[in-house]
């Protein structure tokens, strides 16, 4: 796995710490060290989140404070667990 790319850079470090402190290759490391833990897991894990939100509903009701999960919410997992799927189906590809 290479460098985390553009998003990390701009998004989550830019600005937030300086361009060659420790600091700011210990974040990256770590991030990357979690990347790693998650390699061929991230499919599982957003389909572990939509199950939980989709749960949060109706325990939510029957504990007296009802929270409503937006639509759209579902509609990103549904995105990220196509993407991280196709990217596994590509890696698979790719090593045969």
């Amino acid at each position: 796995m290479g460098d985390l790319g553009a998003w990390a850079k701009s998004w989550m470090i830019e600005g937030a710490v300086e361009k060659d402190g420790l600091r700011r290759k210990i974040v990256l490391w770590r991030a990357k060290k979690m990347l790693e833990k998650l390699e061929g897991k991230k499919t599982y894990l957003v389909a572990a989140i939509a199950g939980i939100l989709a749960l949060v509903e109706p325990i939510s009701t029957l504990l007296g404070h009802p929270v409503q999960v937006p639509e759209s919410v579902y509609a990103v997992l549904a995105a990220l667990g196509l993407g991280t799927l196709r990217a596994g189906v590509g890696k698979s590809n790719n090593q045969n």
